[in-house]
């Protein structure tokens, strides 16, 4: 999986690594708080880094993830 967060994915070298992911058949997830057009390999999620990555987290591991 790759992340690419808070960045609009338009200055390289760095917009280049989201398709390097999608070559090594990565899940690629863009969050960001201004909706920016991806392919339909990708996914996005709009929203604050902060508030997203928390949202993520509780998904994924619950409320109280292990320390």
């Amino acid at each position: 999986m790759f992340l690419s967060i808070g960045t609009s994915g338009i200055v390289y070298p760095a917009a280049e690594l989201p398709l390097r992911a999608l070559g090594h058949r990565a899940t690629v997830v863009h969050i960001n708080p201004a909706r920016f057009d991806v392919s339909s390999q990708e996914h996005f999620l709009q929203g604050p880094a902060s508030v997203m990555m928390q949202s993520l987290i509780r998904k994924d591991f619950g409320s109280h993830p292990a320390s």
